[in-house]
């Protein structure tokens, strides 16, 4: 969120498909609220629903140098993983694939 990016849900999301598509978005049962460790919830802006185009796990971390790529399925669409990097460095990374992709 630091970087520019919307925060969807804390937690957990809804996940639909619509055509080859899938989309994501905030169950309504959630606050508008980000969980801070050793702060506590934090007021947010959420962002709208919206189509999701890449997966994040942050509970496995990555060991490779340069990894295989590594995928998840939803509804039978495949979405590029990342797992996640202990450096400085990760959100931007992510960021920048996003906004440019990966060398072929």
């Amino acid at each position: 969120m630091g970087l520019g990016a919307e925060l969807i849900a804390d937690d957990y999301c809804i996940l639909s498909r619509v055509e080859d598509e899938v989309w994501i978005q905030k169950p309504d049962t959630l606050p508008s609220a980000i969980e801070v460790r050793g702060i506590g919830l934090l007021h947010t802006a959420m962002a709208p629903k919206t189509i999701l185009s890449l997966v994040v796990d942050l509970t496995e971390p990555e060991t490779g140098r340069i990894p295989p790529p590594h995928h998840c399925d939803f509804f039978d669409l495949r979405f590029r993983k990342f797992k996640r990097i202990d450096g400085p460095h990760f959100p931007y990374a992510i960021l920048h694939y996003l906004k440019h992709g990966l060398m072929a």
